[in-house]
C-alpha cells in the first residue's frame, strides 16, 4: 500500500474519534487553546465550535504508543502530518486536508439530515442521544415514512455498547440523567483503549494493524450516533460515517492526485465525476456449495461446510484483489455480505482498466476450479461528489442495480468460455482416476486425508475438506502471499485462492510474516464476539456454527456428520419397563433442511426510505445491522442453546440462511428465529421472512436437499402476495397457525399420553385431512356456481368417516363414562379438520414422526 494513500484512509477513519473521546480523555484548558486552530470560529457567537476535533489530535497523541509510530512521525507519506489530516477537517488549511473536509461533508451532508419536527438536542446532552434503529421506521407506506420524521415516533434504541450478539438488538427507548449516559460513554472508551494496546502487528505491519483497529472500531463505536446534536436524524452510527469518509477521502485523493489536481479549487468541485462506484457479484453460489459428485459419506459435512465457507473467502478475497490493483485499502470496501461487495473507487484510467483484468483474471480461474459453476461479474457506475447529497443517491444505487442485472444476462463470456472446454479429457490420463468427492475433476496424488482403502480426491476438494474441518478448530484464519517453509502441505491449501492467497490456521500471530511483507490479513473468526473476549485482530463473521462431536479437544474436534445429526432427532422415552430398564428411544432418524429469506428486501431497501434518506451509509448501515442478525446473534445462539447444537449452519448471512439439522429441532428452531427476527426488527411488521423446511434421510445427496428446500421456499414465497409463510410437510402456512397448528399436536400428544386415542387413529386422521380440504375446495367452487366434478363429492363424507373413526378408536380402555366424556371431547377434531385442512398434517406427522 502506498503510505500516503493509507495515511489518507486512516486519517478519514479517525476524524471523528474526537467524538468518542470527548469527555473521556483528559485534556488541560492550556492544551484546547494551544490546538483551537483545528476548530472553525463563530463570528456570530464569538467563540469556537466543534471541539471534537481538538479531542481527535488528543487521542492521536495521548495514544501513541497504542498506534503505529507513522502516526506521530515526520515524513510519512506526501504532504501534512497525519495528525494535522484526521483533526483539521473542520478548519482545512492545505489541499490534502481538504480532503478530508471534503470527505467528511459530503458524508456528512447525507448522514445528518434534520427531523421535519420533533427534538432538538442540546450541545449539553448530546451523551444522551442513543442511535435510532433503521429497521424500525423502514417501510413503502409514504405515510408512515412521513411519522419518522418525527424521532418521537421511534419507540427504540441501541444500547451504547461493544458489539456483542446481545448488544445488537434494540431496546425500549430508555431514560438516561446525563450523570448516566456520561459513565456508559466512559466505561465503553476505556475498555475501548484496553482493547487498542492489544491489537496485534503495530510495529512490524502498520498496514495489518489498520485492518485490526478498523475492527476495533466496528466493536466500539457502531452503537454511537455520528451525529447527536440539533434537529438531527441520528440513525447513522460513527462507525459508518468514519468508514464512508475514509473511502471518499481515499478516492478523491487518488482522482486527483492521478490527474494533477490536488488544489483547493478542483478538490472543493462538486460537479466532476470523481468517483466510480464498483459493485462485485458472484454467480452461481449454491451450484457450487450443492454441487453433486461423488460424495463420500465420511467427508460430506465436512465438504459442504469448506465450500460454504470458500465463497465467503472468495467475496473477501476478490474484494482485496480488485483494491490491490487499484491501489485502494480495505477501507474502501463499503458493503460485503452473500456473495456481494461494492466499492467506492477513484474515477480513472487505472481503476477501469484494473475493473476488466481483475474480473477476467478471477473467472479464469473460477471457471478452472469450479467446472464452470461460478463466476464473477463488476459493474460500475461514475458519480460526482454531489452524486452522493440526499435525494440523489436513489437514481445513483438504481443505475448500479441496473448494471448488475444488465451483467448477469452476460455472466459468462462465451468468446472465452464458449464451446468444448479446452483439455478437459486429457487430464484425465490412463493412471489418473476420478475424484472420490466431486466426480468431475482428475484425482491427485497429492492429497493427504484420504488412505488408499477410501480413494483418491482432487486438490480442490481436498482443500474444501481442509477447510471444512480445520475451521472447527480454529479461531484465526492468516492469509499471505507466501508460505513459511516450516509449514506442512498438511496444514495449507494445495491450490491457492485466485492463484496468491494462502489461506492458513496459525498457531501464533505470525511476527516475522507480518515484518516480512507476507502476511496480508490476520482474521478472528467471531469466537471474540460470539464467547466474548480480548479483540487482537480483524473480525470476520464467517465462522458460522457447525455441531461437532462432544466432549472433543480442540485439536482433535471433528464436524459431526449427517448420520450423527440425524441421530439427534431421536428421544429417549423417560417410562421405565417393569424390570426398571429405562425405556427405549423413540422417533425418526431424519434431517430436517431449513431454509429461509427475508420478504421483499428489495423493494423494502429500494423504497422503505424516503429520497431524501436514501444515502450510502445508510445502506452501508442496514446491510451491516441485518447481516449481524444471521452472522452475530444465530451462531450464538446455537451454540449457546444445547437443544439447537445438532443445527448445522450451511449459510447465514445477508438476508437469507441454510441450515440443516435434526428434523424435529429444526422445526422448532423456525418459530424461535422468526419470534428472534420479529424482536430484532422493533416488531416492523413489513420486515419479515419466509422459509421451507424438507425432511430427508441422512444420506440423501447434497443437491437434491438443496433443490426440496429451495422448492419449499419458492412455494411459501409465492403461496399469495402476503409471503410470511412457512411450507412444511408440504404444507405452506403463516405463522399464526403454525403456532395454532403446533398447540394442536400439543393435545393429540396429551390425548395418547392418556390413552383416549393411539396411533392408528392419527394415521387415518392425516389421510382424513385430505379430504377435508378437497371437500372444502368443491364447496367453495358450488357456492361460486362452477361445475364440480361428481367424483369430487365423495369427499364430503370425511365428517361421516371422522363420526365412525372416532367410535371405532377411541378410549377403548376407559370406562363407558370416561369414554363419553372423551367423544365429547373430540369433537373438536372436526372443527380442527374444517378450519385447517391438509395443513392438520403438520402436527399429525410430528407426533407420528416422535413415536416411530
Amino acid at each position: 500500500m502506498e503510505p500516503t494513500v493509507l495515511k489518507i484512509a486512516m486519517a478519514g477513519l479517525l476524524h471523528d474519534i474526537g467524538k468518542f473521546a470527548q469527555g473521556c480523555l483528559e485534556v488541560t484548558p492550556e492544551y484546547l487553546n494551544n490546538n483551537a486552530n483545528y476548530q472553525p470560529f463563530n463570528k456570530k457567537n464569538g467563540r469556537h465550535t466543534h471541539i471534537h476535533a481538538v479531542y481527535t489530535a488528543a487521542f492521536i497523541e495521548q495514544f501513541a504508543d497504542q498506534l503505529p509510530p507513522q502516526f506521530n512521525m515526520g515524513g510519512w507519506g506526501d504532504g501534512d502530518s497525519f495528525l494535522n489530516l484526521a483533526a483539521g477537517h473542520h478548519n482545512p488549511q492545505t489541499p490534502m486536508q481538504w480532503i478530508i473536509a471534503t470527505a467528511d461533508r459530503v458524508s456528512s451532508g447525507f448522514d445528518r439530515d434534520s427531523f421535519d419536527q420533533g427534538e432538538n438536542i442540546k450541545i449539553s446532552e448530546f451523551k444522551q442521544t442513543r442511535l435510532l434503529p433503521l429497521l424500525e421506521s423502514l417501510t413503502v407506506d409514504s405515510e408512515q415514512q412521513k411519522k419518522y420524521a418525527d424521532s418521537t415516533n421511534f419507540h427504540f434504541r441501541y444500547p451504547l455498547a461493544r458489539l456483542s450478539p446481545e448488544t445488537i438488538f434494540p431496546v425500549k427507548k430508555p431514560s438516561l440523567s446525563k450523570g448516566e449516559a456520561s459513565a456508559e460513554y466512559q466505561q465503553l472508551f476505556s475498555d475501548f483503549s484496553f482493547e487498542l494496546a492489544s491489537l496485534l502487528h503495530r510495529i512490524e505491519a502498520p498496514e495489518v494493524w489498520c485492518k485490526h483497529f478498523d475492527s476495533l472500531l466496528l466493536l466500539y463505536t457502531s452503537a454511537i450516533p455520528a451525529a447527536r446534536v440539533g434537529d438531527v436524524v441520528h440513525d447513522v452510527s460513527l462507525y459508518d460515517h468514519c468508514r464512508t469518509t475514509a473511502a471518499l477521502a481515499t478516492a478523491l485523493y487518488l482522482y486527483h492526485h492521478q490527474n494533477d489536481s490536488l488544489d483547493e479549487l478542483s478538490i472543493r468541485d462538486n460537479k466532476a465525476e470523481k468517483f466510480l462506484l464498483i459493485s462485485g457479484d458472484f454467480y452461481g453460489i449454491q451450484d457450487f456449495i450443492f454441487s453433486q459428485g461423488g460424495e463420500k459419506g465420511k467427508y460430506r459435512a465436512k465438504l459442504l461446510r469448506g465450500r460454504s465457507f470458500q465463497v465467503s473467502l472468495f467475496s473477501e478475497l476478490a474484494a482485496d484483489r480488485l483494491c490491490h490493483a487499484i491501489g485502494l485499502p480495505e477501507t474502501s470496501v463499503i458493503l460485503n455480505a452473500a456473495g456481494k461487495f461494492t466499492i467506492l473507487a477513484p474515477c480513472t484510467e487505472k481503476t477501469e482498466k484494473a475493473l476488466s483484468e481483475v474480473e477476467e483474471e478471477i473467472n479464469r480461474w473460477l471457471f478452472d476450479t469450479s467446472c464452470g459453476q461460478c463466476g464473477i461479474g463488476f459493474s460500475s457506475v461514475k458519480a460526482s461528489p454531489a452524486d452522493f447529497i440526499s435525494g440523489r443517491f436513489a437514481m445513483l444505487w438504481d443505475q448500479l442495480n441496473e448494471a448488475m442485472a444488465e451483467k448477469k444476462l452476460h455472466r459468462i463470456d462465451l468468446d472465452i468460455y464458449g464451446g468444448v472446454v479446452p483439455n478437459y479429457l486429457e487430464k484425465f490420463h490412463n493412471k489418473s482416476k476420478v475424484c472420490s468427492l466431486c466426480g468431475r475433476r482428475p484425482a491427485e496424488e497429492a492429497v493427504d486425508f484420504l488412505t488408499e482403502s477410501e480413494g483418491s480426491s482432487c486438490a480442490v476438494c481436498r482443500d474444501q475438506v481442509f477447510l471444512g474441518a480445520s475451521l472447527v478448530k480454529n479461531d484465526y484464519l492468516a492469509i499471505c502471499h507466501k508460505l513459511s517453509p516450516s509449514l506442512s502441505k498438511r496444514d495449507v491449501l494445495l491450490r491457492p485462492l485466485f492463484e496468491e492467497y494462502h489461506i492458513i490456521f496459525p498457531e501464533g500471530p505470525l511476527l516475522e510474516e507480518a515484518s516480512r511483507g507476507e502476511l496480508i490479513s490476520y482474521w478472528n473468526l467471531g469466537s471474540v464476539i460470539y464467547r466474548g473476549g480480548k479483540l487482537d485482530s480483524s473480525v470476520r463473521f464467517l465462522g458460522g456454527y457447525v455441531p461437532i462431536y462432544p466432549e472433543s479437544s480442540r485439536e482433535k474436534r471433528q464436524v459431526m456428520d449427517f448420520g450423527e445429526i440425524a441421530a439427534m432427532a431421536l428421544v429417549k422415552d423417560s417410562r421405565k419397563s417393569s424390570e426398571g430398564v429405562a425405556g427405549k428411544t423413540t422417533g425418526t432418524e431424519v434431517l430436517g433442511v431449513f431454509k429461509a429469506d427475508i420478504d421483499n428486501l428489495g423493494i423494502l431497501l429500494g423504497c422503505g426510505m424516503t429520497e431524501q434518506w436514501f444515502t450510502l451509509s445508510r445502506m452501508a448501515t442496514l446491510s451491516r445491522q441485518l447481516n449481524n442478525f444471521f452472522t452475530i446473534y444465530l451462531p450464538s445462539f446455537l451454540e449457546r442453546e444445547e437443544a439447537y447444537r445438532g443445527v448445522y449452519t450451511v449459510f447465514a448471512g445477508g438476508d437469507d440462511l441454510f441450515l440443516i439439522g435434526p428434523w424435529n429441532r429444526i422445526i422448532e428452531l423456525a418459530e424461535v428465529l422468526r419470534k428472534s427476527f420479529a424482536e430484532y426488527v422493533c416488531f416492523n411488521s413489513e420486515l419479515h421472512f419466509s422459509a421451507g423446511i424438507t425432511l430427508h434421510k441422512p444420506h440423501t445427496p447434497i443437491d437434491k436437499l438443496a433443490r426440496e428446500a429451495e422448492a419449499g421456499l419458492e412455494k411459501a414465497k409465492h403461496f399469495d402476495e402476503a409471503k410470511n409463510r412457512l411450507t412444511l410437510f408440504g404444507e405452506t402456512v403463516t405463522w399464526e397457525t403454525l403456532a395454532q397448528l403446533d398447540d394442536i399436536r400439543v393435545q393429540f400428544a396429551s390425548w395418547l399420553e392418556q390413552k383416549v386415542i393411539n396411533k392408528a387413529l392419527l394415521y387415518r386422521l392425516a389421510k382424513l385431512c385430505i379430504l377435508a380440504a378437497r371437500a372444502k375446495q368443491e364447496e367453495a367452487r358450488l357456492k361460486r356456481g362452477e361445475k364440480v366434478d361428481l367424483s369430487a363429492l365423495t369427499s364430503l363424507k370425511w365428517r361421516s368417516q371422522l363420526c365412525y373413526m372416532l367410535e371405532r378408536n377411541v378410549a377403548k380402555d376407559l370406562t363407558r363414562d370416561e369414554r363419553k366424556k372423551a367423544l365429547a371431547e373430540l369433537v373438536v377434531v372436526a372443527q380442527w379438520l374444517d378450519e385447517y385442512g391438509s395443513a392438520m398434517k403438520i402436527p399429525l406427522w410430528r407426533i407420528l414422526y416422535d413415536l416411530r
